[in-house]
């Protein structure tokens, strides 16, 4: 219906009884314990890595996180002290940044596990340079608080032989095709029976699966995703499927804006994001804050400084799809980017937890391509209702840019330049012909863009 995202069932890399090697080490996993924090679950498993060390593999958001629990134990700070993106530093192990700070409750377990799981842990996940890791786990308080320590590993490094069997991951249901009585495209008949409605993804009516009638329209249909929720795509050598798509909006003295972020899921990779603002295009991907030095009005990223652009309130408006967790109209983190060219930088902080990406300008064109959609039909940019994909005038990577709502490149078209400059005669007309001959003023102040924040 627009208003609440499915939650994302991507495949699990491990399972219990898996044997495997990770960055050159062996190991053979021997428990996991399943968690959720309310708005979605993670698995976390216990593994024996070469012939004695024991330690965990967590898998969450598409990525891996290898930790060890320490021996010596440095002065951990209170939880109640800890906030998201605070720095915190852990003795030997270095600098840190907190990435999340909430508490989780016990889903499931199986297998052997190094002591009793208790029903909630309250826990501090922490972001360091170079992929450093750490977890402080104050588990229910009735015990004294562990630091694990260890890394974020790349997908692409994981070797697993599997033990056979049946596997934890996305189940595959068989559908069969029946037609819209709105449109007649094609609608999927769930073998599940108590599942009572179905959404057509050409016309967006709402159809009742027994009567086959008509129920509903969804009042956001205009919200129609250039890329096809399904699509998949080659991108940088890595292929990809669209499984998530947002549009979200900021409100600027008073001045709303919007943009659109599509969630891309890569079984080699995780997750990326695809971000349209007014017709212009990011390529988004996570990164750990822990890398990031700050400063007054700016951040420095492997030595390249990003100065602030823009911060404010990103709200989803609608959402169709699956995401990682629970997305629902209404969700608001507050968002700031950071600028370096036509790059990005953005810092997402709500519900306590921060998230950083990186963006980059990526043409439309190449997007089209990729996906294969045509660019044929008349696509307006900015203009969700439009239904064709035809290539913006401008394009991202044009000769002159402005800032987009997103905090990115936004290319100026030839009318936007022309206007401009008759902006500028008409000034100086005005000019020329005040009675005193001075400079007149402006009203009002200049007004900020939105910023997407990334995920």
């Amino acid at each position: 219906m627009g208003r609440a995202a499915d939650l994302a069932n991507t495949p699990s890399r491990v399972a219990v009884g898996d044997r495997g090697e990770i960055r050159g080490v062996a190991f053979e996993v021997l428990g996991r314990v399943q968690l959720d924090y309310g708005r979605g679950p993670w698995d976390e498993y216990y593994c024996l890595f070469g012939t004695s060390d024991r330690g965990w593999i967590a898998e969450a958001q598409g990525q891996l996180y290898v930790t060890m629990l320490t021996s010596q134990v440095p002065q951990l700070p209170p939880a109640a002290s800890l906030a998201p993106d605070q720095r915190v530093t852990l003795g030997g192990y270095g600098a840190f940044r907190v990435s999340e700070r909430r508490t989780a409750r016990v889903l499931s377990a199986e297998g052997e596990l190094p002591a009793q799981p208790t029903r909630e842990r309250l826990y501090a996940d922490l972001t360091g340079d170079a992929g450093a890791f750490a977890t402080l786990d104050y588990n229910d308080g009735t015990r004294p608080p562990e630091l694990y320590v260890g890394h974020q590993v790349p997908l692409a490094e994981l070797r697993v032989v599997p033990r056979g069997g049946e596997r934890p991951g996305a189940q595959k249901v068989s559908l069969d095709a029946i037609a819209c009585p709105s449109c007649g495209g094609a609608l999927p008949a769930p073998a599940d029976r108590s599942i009572e409605r179905v959404a057509c993804r050409y016309c967006h009516a709402i159809t009742e699966v027994a009567s086959l009638k008509v129920v509903a329209r969804q009042a956001a249909a205009a919200a129609i995703p250039k890329i096809p929720l399904g699509s998949t795509a080659t991108l940088q050598g890595i292929k990809y499927v669209v499984i998530g798509f947002m549009r979200r909006s900021a409100s600027i003295e008073g001045e709303r804006f919007a943009w659109h972020e599509y969630l891309m899921f890569a079984e080699s990779l995780g997750f990326r994001w695809l971000v349209e603002d007014e017709g212009n295009w990011l390529f988004a991907r996570p990164i750990a804050g822990g890398e990031l030095q700050s400063g007054s009005g700016a951040v420095v990223w492997h030595g390249r400084p990003f100065s602030v652009r823009n911060e404010n309130d990103a709200r989803v408006e609608y959402v169709l799809g699956e995401f990682y967790w629970k997305v629902e109209v209404g969700e608001t983190t507050r968002a700031t980017d950071f600028i370096s060219g036509g790059d990005v930088l953005s810092r997402e902080v709500g519900d306590g937890e921060v998230q950083w990406t990186y963006s980059t300008p990526v043409p439309w064109k190449n997007i089209a391509h990729a996906f294969g959609i045509a660019t044929s039909a008349g696509y307006v940019p900015g203009n969700s209702a439009s239904e064709g994909y035809a290539l913006p005038g401008s394009g991202v990577g044009g000769a002159w840019f402005g800032t987009s709502s997103d905090g990115g490149a936004r290319a100026m078209s030839g009318g936007t330049i022309v206007a401009i400059i008759v902006f500028v005669i008409v000034c100086f007309v005005c000019i020329s012909f005040s009675d005193d001959g001075g400079f007149g003023g402006f009203g009002g102040g200049g007004g900020g863009f939105g910023g997407f924040g990334g995920k």
